[in-house]
């Protein structure tokens, strides 16, 4: 499989932000009035903050219909921690 149709972020990882009370938001990198920031980096995820699916999911979703996993055999991993 190419590393192209691969997930980075599946959620993205804003925080939120209330110091509105009628209107919380999520907010990201400057979401809280910080400088330098990274602006919109942790937004990037096909859901979003609150676990509601963004505008992109059902292509996502459309796109690996087709892909099926199947387990084959076991894997175990050798106890590496004293």
């Amino acid at each position: 499989m190419p590393a192209g149709w691969c997930i980075w972020e599946w959620q993205d990882q804003g925080l939120w932000n209330r110091r509105n009370r009628s209107h919380p938001i999520t907010a990201y990198g400057g979401g809280f009035g910080e400088y330098p920031n990274d602006r919109y980096f942790i937004h990037k995820g096909v859901i979003a903050s609150d676990r509601s699916p963004k505008p992109h999911y059902p292509e996502l979703k459309h796109a690996y219909q087709w892909i099926s996993v199947k387990k084959r055999g076991s894997c175990q991993w050798p106890d590496q921690h004293p």
